[in-house]
């Protein structure tokens, strides 16, 4: 007996002519597939999915189709395009070959052997990609909760293989691009890894434990917890919350270990005000920022001062400003206001150089 697709697995993309409504009705009925109709495109390709959910999408042959099918493949949905239509000219079939459309059904018969077992084709390569990205996901929790360290030829081997099971098995012209742009599988806390890349991994893999983050320096060194893939608390030497996470992204080639803890030893200490790709995008932001100015920057045991003759009608400041000169003359050493002073410490560094460049602190 045939099985009977999920619910959601094949949808109708658009609002289905007549013609395409009675296809879709006879399709039900003798194919027993359960066809979900999204009317509106635009608000279906925007809302979220998870990443490893494959669908049959059925389109109609129109004005709009072309571009509808350039839509989906830059939205990077993982879909499986099935175009049907009264007729269709070379023109057409070029393009659907060039777009990676699984099949053209030209007037298509609801009974016909041919028509179902395109559909059933289709449905059945979607699922087997679903279950082979279960299968990574499994894989890589259990190499995550093993850790970045050497654990024996055993675990290379496991990474060897698994890469070349991604890089293969698990690639489909019919679902769109899955590789990077380096054509390379990346596994979790592989080398060259970026912070950003290493916390969303947590957080995709649902985890629930320490993240451990350390730098090419000797102080850089600071922790991440999650619960369930879900920040909820950060460390960085004095540093906390996204203080913290943000002082991370101005090093150097991290090095990552991920240590699991049970839920329960979860200690929440913080409610981040934003999603952890926001606090990544801001890092990023962040980081480009440093890399600009990382030669200006004052050495940590440097201490300074206000220079009370700088100040004057015409000293212009913004309230970043006003804030770092408030810990300079409060604190004095650079290291501790880095430590006191809330603001991210790229946005310090920035404001440390421009009092300088303008006179209004200088070394004690």
């Amino acid at each position: 007996m045939q099985t009977r697709p999920q619910s959601g697995r094949l949808v109708f993309l658009g609002q289905p002519t007549p013609w395409a409504q009675q296809f879709l009705t006879a399709l039900q009925t003798t194919g027993s597939f359960e066809v979900q109709i999204e009317g509106d495109t635009a608000k279906y390709l925007s809302t979220p999915v998870p990443k490893n959910r494959a669908t049959v999408a059925m389109l109609e042959h129109g004005p709009q189709s072309i571009e509808t099918i350039h839509s989906i493949r830059q939205t990077g949905r993982r879909m499986i395009l099935i175009w049907i239509g009264k007729s269709f000219t070379k023109q057409d079939l070029f393009f659907a070959m060039n777009a990676r459309v699984h099949s053209i059904l030209e007037n298509p018969v609801p009974d016909d052997a041919g028509v179902l077992d395109q559909v059933r084709k289709a449905i059945a390569r979607a699922e087997d990609s679903e279950r082979g990205e279960e299968l990574i996901f499994s894989i890589k929790s259990v190499l995550l909760q093993l850790g970045s360290g050497d654990a024996g030829p055993l675990l290379t081997e496991l990474k060897t293989g698994l890469a070349k099971f991604e890089k293969t098995s698990l690639q489909s012209e019919f679902l769109g691009s899955r590789s990077s742009s380096s054509g390379e599988t990346k596994l979790p806390f592989h080398q060259g890894e970026s912070l950003s890349e290493a916390l969303m991994t947590v957080q995709d893999l649902e985890r629930t434990g320490v993240l451990w983050v350390k730098g090419k320096e000797p102080n850089q060194q600071g922790t991440v917890g999650f619960l369930q893939g879900r920040p909820v608390s950060a460390s960085c030497g004095e540093a906390r919350s996204l203080k913290a996470i943000y002082r991370m992204f101005t090093w150097s080639d991290p090095q990552f270990t991920f240590n699991r803890n049970n839920a329960d030893s979860a200690a929440v200490e913080e409610q981040f005000p934003i999603s952890l790709r926001e606090i990544c995008l801001e890092g990023e932001s962040l980081h480009t920022r440093f890399q600009k100015i990382k030669s200006q920057v004052p050495p940590p045991s440097l201490r300074l001062q206000l220079d009370p003759s700088s100040l004057h009608t015409g000293t212009q400041m913004n309230r970043h400003h006003f804030d770092t000169l408030s810990s300079v003359v409060e604190l004095g050493k650079v290291s501790q206001i880095l430590d006191y002073n809330p603001l991210p410490d790229v946005v310090l560094y920035e404001c440390l150089i421009h009092l300088k460049r303008n006179a209004v602190i200088k070394v004690a």
